[in-house]
């Protein structure tokens, strides 16, 4: 059972996961990194999100690890869904990034590992 604390942190991760789909990708961006955030400080485990929560957030988490991990430089698009990915070409989808990390060795604690 699941306390009325806990529950509320996972419906914060949730919201903030909804604004992933934000048209302003700043904003979109803030709110991948609060969820992310929240996620790591109470140890909130990826079954405990919605699966649309969980499909949400994994390409900003696939993004951020490319980042730091491989020093390659990602952000959002301007068209929804499509992300911008250095060395693998101006407007990919987020399933194209997934494997694209994949390859690398990079998946997301969000969703299960994408085979290339």
């Amino acid at each position: 059972m699941i306390s009325p604390a806990r529950r509320r942190i996972i419906e914060r991760i949730e919201a903030s996961a909804a604004l992933t789909h934000s048209s302003f990708s700043h904003e979109a961006a803030l709110a991948a990194d609060r969820a992310r955030d929240l996620v790591a400080r109470y140890e909130i485990a990826a079954s405990e999100l919605t699966p649309e929560a969980r499909a949400q957030l994994a390409p900003f988490d696939i993004a951020a690890q490319l980042t730091i991990i491989h020093a390659c430089y990602t952000k959002r698009a301007e068209e929804p869904g499509r992300w911008m990915v250095t060395g693998l070409g101006p407007n990919v989808s987020a399933a194209e990034m997934a494997a694209f990390a994949a390859e690398r060795g990079v998946t997301s604690r969000f969703s299960p590992p994408v085979s290339a």
